[in-house]
């Protein structure tokens, strides 16, 4: 049997979903476009908290997605949480990353609170109410980035696998949103499910 999070990019966020066994994995699934490329550039956002946050460790972190920007770069952007003195709290992080050298460009941190929480997750927020008007019989089990896109033409696409649950059955769906990079208009949005057991 498969542990159905080994069809997943992992983030190394810790998770109270438990593992579901599901028959043997089909060979559409094995050679999914899923990008793992968020794992090569989260040394570089430690390194820029501790940077940031001299006397910190590191507890855990969570990819929360990437975002492609006008120039055709791309922004994996992470969520940490800190450990400072006494204090916990979380951090974004974005790398920039040019996809034509493979380089990075840099990264930010933004200390969580209020106002940057919903910016970041609100693309996570719209796969996931995506997923449940396709299947409003089902519950959102699990959600985790998977692709991000450029076109010349200014659009930008993001691609959620999302696992759905319900009335004993489960679905793999791949959910991809379109929208105007520059207004972040929402101009399309597609569910397709990869699995049901």
């Amino acid at each position: 049997m498969t542990n159905w999070f080994a069809l997943l990019p992992l983030s190394l966020s810790l998770s109270l979903v438990p593992s579901v066994s599901v028959p043997p994995v089909a060979s559409a699934l094995d050679s999914s476009p899923c990008s793992a490329s968020f794992a090569d550039w989260i040394d570089e956002a430690g390194q820029a908290a501790r940077a940031r946050y001299p006397g910190a460790t590191i507890r855990d972190y969570l990819y929360v997605g990437c975002k492609p920007i006008p120039s055709l770069d791309k922004e994996y952007v992470y969520k940490l949480w800190i450990r400072e003195g006494g204090r916990h709290f979380g951090a974004y992080v974005t790398v920039r990353v040019d996809p034509a050298t493979g380089r990075s460009e840099g990264a930010s941190v933004e200390r969580v609170d209020a106002a940057t929480a919903p910016a970041y997750e609100k693309w996570r927020d719209l796969a996931a109410a995506t997923a449940r008007a396709a299947y409003p019989a089902m519950t959102v089990v699990d959600l985790r980035p998977c692709l991000c896109e450029a076109t010349a033409g200014g659009e930008g696409a993001l691609t959620f696998k999302v696992w759905l649950q319900g009335g004993g059955a489960s679905k793999l769906t791949d959910v991809t949103i379109r929208y105007r990079m520059d207004t972040e208009r929402v101009t399309s949005t597609d569910v397709v499910v990869i699995r049901s057991w």
